[in-house]
């Protein structure tokens, strides 16, 4: 995230000094001459990020502070996204302290974690308060979940006012299987009466092994207690999880007594639905209507792609007729509609009628539609008007000002959390203001992100930048690839951020992670590099192009292949392929098993006729090569 050189060269020689006594004093801080800091601190008030120095010095003075200081500078920087760290350290002082009256008097509940809840049931019995204590710790007990060791006085207070009765212990170990908890259930057995514990012990059975609980859930004649059915019906749906029929029928049969409400018995039955439209989405419908549920949308699709993958037109017709109205609308509905009609021969003048609505739409459904007709693709490109006053207005924001000056002085992720957290007190009018900003500072991830969260999505120059094209063109052009085709992968993957880093560790623009961009280098002879040189744009961008090609290459240089590919792997897409034999590509697209990789291919397809548009390519969702694919579009499994 790199500010603008107009941004950067339009502050003053003052500001710069400003700027280098602020370094000067955070590194006085880090180096615990708080005096010294606190020093530079005082001469940097009009300075946009003195909140952070005074943050740190009350961070050091916790002790000599009272509820007055620290409301005090929540009052005047109110959107400092440090306040919940103040805030929590603050109430863990007063809790060390002991100084219980006021923990209760500064406690809030809309800002408290799990160990300041803790903590607060523990200043209830301090203070003498044992009836709302009580109550309060006994919320905090009936959980599946670990609970932080700041709850050990409040348990213990609690037990020693004999509320750890075996009723109890019980109901949490019940809940601790419910969670799949079984370290916790195991611990919590070990506290119960040696008499109790062969019972708990057999229930973690039904649990381990959850098909033992069937013939138990058969004899119910009565409902069983709170943690019997809490664990019965836990169990019987670890069951269902490979065979939801036997579950949901047995869940049928006995739901008087494994329910508490209609509430819980649905959530359970949408559940089994859930399985089964997964396993045998054939006889969905069957359950469905026997157990009168409503269709679930998600649930639907998975039959659609049943009957499709088949392919089965008649079903796919019986199956969205049968959908509710409001489902229907949905544009996957309307396509998959419009197709069946138009492959069975029926009503195709309303098909092409529907299709030609859809093709109005900026979508993969949309741009599917305008490629049967042979229509052109819509970019629906409508910018809001944002005049000069909103931005400046925007650019006044404290928080703002805090987010140029961060990034000026290369604290990237600092300045994106200031600025996110900006986003949260703005009308939807400034944060429009907000992405034309970030757009015009090139702060292509950002812009894209805050215009995402104004829920404005037509403003297609800023969501679909020409970020580093100046290298994703010519690199793609010198492999023979498509550059909006990269750029559209990279727009996916990343949303151009260049610092981008995956939970599984793929960095950069390309998201690349380091063994595969090692072997890539390897394969290409690209020389040597070290892993954070993935965050480069060139170095990302030069290793992400050369992987791509090895990968388009390895089937047959099918780009609808080779992006289902690099998001879920070579060997799954062989697999599919080979277990669903010859189908259109759109079919193939929409019968994709993993809902991650399937919305991936429609965004990076969408996205890639988007930039054809704006490189001015000849614009094509799916190439003509494309249009029908099987298992022979797979030509080597190590293509290089």
């Amino acid at each position: 995230m790199g500010v603008s050189n107009a941004l950067a060269t339009s502050q003053n020689a003052d500001l710069n000094t400003l700027r280098q006594k602020y370094q000067a004093a955070q590194s006085l801080f880090d180096q615990g001459k708080v005096e010294q800091a606190r020093s530079l601190t005082h001469q940097l008030e009009a300075y946009p990020l003195y909140p952070y120095l005074a943050y740190r010095e009350l961070m050091y003075t916790l002790p000599g502070l009272n509820q007055q200081g620290i409301a005090n500078f929540q009052k005047r920087y109110p959107d400092f996204p440090l306040q919940g760290n103040l805030y929590s350290s603050w109430m863990s002082y007063l809790a060390g302290k002991g100084l219980w009256k006021n923990y209760l008097a500064a406690y809030d509940k809309e800002r408290a974690d799990d160990n300041l809840k803790c903590f607060r049931a523990a200043a209830l019995y301090s203070v003498g308060d044992t009836k709302q204590a009580d109550e309060y710790t006994q919320q905090l007990w009936l959980t599946g979940t670990s609970q932080p060791d700041s709850c050990d006085k409040a348990f213990s207070a609690w037990k020693g006012r004999g509320k750890q009765t075996t009723a109890m212990i019980q109901l949490r170990f019940a809940h601790a299987l419910e969670k799949d908890n079984d370290g916790l259930a195991a611990y919590l057995n070990k506290l119960l009466p040696a008499g109790e514990q062969p019972r708990a012990k057999q229930l973690l059975g039904y649990y381990q092994k959850p098909e033992t609980v069937l013939p138990v859930i058969r004899s119910l004649q009565k409902r069983p207690s709170a943690d019997l059915a809490i664990i019965y019906t836990h169990a019987l749906k670890r069951y269902g999880r490979s065979q939801p029929e036997v579950a949901i029928s047995l869940a049928g049969e006995k739901a008087t007594f494994l329910y508490i409400d209609e509430a819980n018995k649905n959530d359970a039955f949408d559940y089994y639905l859930g399985r089964i439209a997964s396993q045998t989405p054939e006889r969905y419908e069957l359950f469905r209507q026997r157990y009168q549920r409503p269709y679930d949308g998600d649930d639907a699709e998975k039959v659609l792609r049943y009957w499709l993958a088949q392919p089965n037109w008649q079903e796919v017709l019986k199956l969205v007729n049968a959908l509710p109205a409001e489902i229907q609308k949905d544009e996957v509905w309307r396509y998959w509609r419009a197709r069946a009609d138009l492959q069975t021969g029926q009503n195709a003048t309303i098909a092409n009628q529907a299709l030609a609505a859809l093709a109005k739409e900026r979508s993969f459904y949309g741009y599917l539609a305008a490629q049967t007709l042979k229509q052109p693709y819509q970019l629906n490109h409508q910018p809001l008007p944002v005049s000069s006053q909103r931005q400046r207005d925007v650019m006044s924001m404290p928080a703002v000002m805090r987010a140029i000056e961060l990034n000026i002085l290369g604290q990237d992720w600092q300045s994106r959390r200031e600025w996110f957290n900006a986003l949260d007190h703005m009308t939807q009018d400034e944060k429009v203001a907000a992405a034309r900003l970030a757009a015009q500072w090139q702060w292509h991830f950002v812009s894209i992100f805050t215009m995402a969260k104004a829920k404005y999505w037509d403003d297609t120059q800023i969501r679909f930048p020409m970020a580093y094209s100046n290298v994703f063109v010519p690199s793609a052009k010198a492999l023979n690839l498509d550059p909006d085709w990269v750029m559209a992968i990279s727009r996916q993957e990343s949303a151009f951020r260049n610092d981008a880093r995956s939970p599984v560790g793929a960095r950069g623009l390309m998201q690349l992670m380091p063994a595969t961009a090692q072997h890539t280098a390897k394969n290409f002879n690209l020389g040597a590099f070290a892993a954070d040189d993935l965050y480069k744009p060139e170095v990302n961008i030069q290793l992400g192009t050369h992987y791509l090609l090895e990968v388009k290459n390895t089937f047959s240089g099918n780009r609808i292949l080779a992006t289902a590919a690099y998001n879920a792997g070579p060997s799954r897409v062989r697999r599919w392929l080979n277990e669903r034999g010859h189908l259109p590509a759109d079919v193939w697209v929409e019968t994709i098993p993993f809902n991650e990789t399937r919305k991936y291919v429609q965004n990076v397809l969408t996205y890639a006729v988007i930039y054809q548009k704006k490189l001015g390519i000849p614009e094509e969702l799916i190439k003509p090569q494309e249009r029908h694919l099987g298992p022979d579009t797979t030509v080597a499994k190590t293509p290089l």
